[in-house]
């Protein structure tokens, strides 16, 4: 059977180097950029795997967010790392097609451990890791 993996991060120093391995091994692997899947919005990812099935989907995409003291950080831009760090993971999880596993690269020690200047960070990547694990007892190939 032939793979049709999605990678998301892939132009990233995780996802470069999982996409350039899986290539080298001869799997198709879909990296779109962020401009042709912009992980932020729901219609974007709705309408990019509209049509399309996947056999395992790789999650590597992030952002730290805006660097400052919580009490100084602007809403809008915190919220905007939350979106992209866990939104779009739940996003895909739920409509991308996936006949495989689901591999979700949580941002290492990031969820576990304070960040000062790096609240929004910490704190999507510490809700992913219990999205994950949610996910993984509801049965998901996770």
């Amino acid at each position: 059977m032939e793979s049709n993996i999605l990678l998301t991060g892939g132009s990233g120093y995780i996802g470069g180097a999982i996409q350039s391995h899986l290539r080298a091994e001869g799997h198709k692997v879909l990296a779109p950029t962020s401009t042709e899947l912009n992980v932020r919005y729901l219609d974007h990812i709705q309408h990019f795997v509209m049509g399309k099935s996947y056999t395992a989907m790789i999650l590597c995409h992030g952002a730290y967010g805006m660097l400052g003291k919580m009490r100084d950080l602007h809403m809008s831009e915190w919220m905007e790392a939350i979106a992209i760090n866990l939104t779009g993971t739940m996003a895909l999880i739920r409509y991308a097609p996936v006949s495989g596993p689901i591999i979700i690269f949580g941002g290492g020690q990031g969820g576990r451990i304070p960040l000062p200047e790096r609240s929004a960070f910490a704190a999507g990547k510490a809700a992913l890791n219990a999205l994950v694990l949610t996910g993984a007892a509801e049965g998901l190939p996770i």
